[in-house]
């Protein structure tokens, strides 16, 4: 029979394995066009410029540059910008992991495996440790609120649901369709819909201090933005 403290000391090591993975890519390649772009925004609003008439790159509302911009002041010391975003977005993903397997344990399943199932997967580690994309930083309050879902499934604690819902539509609203799916799955239709057009509007309201000068880069960077500029993948293959 193994003994018990070798599980514990398995767990530690598998979450080291999974982090010094994403640390060694955030720190061994620079990034892409991507973190090109982090950098800019930093430097627009460091000088107080308006960040959607200054640059077509970022695409987003405010919240996730005011966290660069944060973020960039740790840097400044280390000189190393890439490595504090993505050793930022690495802590981050602690975080999903571990609520992923709350989230599995309240299900019935094993949430420890589940929990090292993404914590190990390859996906993830490469968005985050190599590309830098924040996609799991909108992730962590929609898998929140699913954590609370799953504490009280008769009786969901609705107002902070919809709060992290539109916290995590603020970060990247590409995540529009998880935040509905998951208040559909919470509310009648009417109320799902009231809901979503609530958070929608508190998301169109965060680009109000960057009227009316940056309206123009708001409408064609954000609302018009189209990330499908050339072929990839398998599209390769195909006329």
């Amino acid at each position: 029979m193994p003994h018990p403290l070798r599980v514990p000391a398995l767990l530690v090591l598998v979450g080291v394995v999974g982090l010094a993975l994403r640390l060694f890519l955030a720190a061994t390649f620079y990034g892409n066009f991507d973190q090109q772009s982090y950098e800019l925004v930093v430097e627009i609003m460091r000088h107080g410029d308006n960040l959607y008439a200054e640059t077509t790159r970022y695409n987003y509302a405010p919240p996730w540059a005011v966290i660069l911009l944060g973020l960039s002041l740790v840097a400044d010391g280390l000189q190393l910008p890439h490595l504090v975003v993505r050793s930022f977005l690495s802590l981050v993903d602690g975080g999903n992991a571990l609520l992923v397997g709350l989230i599995a344990a309240r299900l019935g399943y094993d949430g420890v495996r589940s929990a090292l199932a993404y914590w190990l997967n390859p996906i993830p580690i490469l968005i985050v440790g190599f590309q830098g994309q924040f996609d799991t930083l909108a992730l962590l309050p929609v898998l929140t609120a699913v954590w609370l879902v799953s504490q009280a499934p008769q009786r969901p604690a609705v107002g902070w649901i919809w709060l992290l819902c539109t916290g995590a539509l603020l970060i990247k609203h590409l995540i529009v369709f998880q935040v509905w799916t998951l208040l559909l799955t919470l509310l009648p239709r009417r109320h799902a819909l009231l809901a979503f057009g609530g958070a929608l509007l508190v998301w169109l309201l965060s680009f109000a201090f960057f009227l009316p000068a940056g309206v123009e880069g708001i409408l064609a960077n954000v609302f018009a933005y189209n990330g499908w500029v050339g072929v990839y993948g398998v599209g390769r293959l195909f006329p």
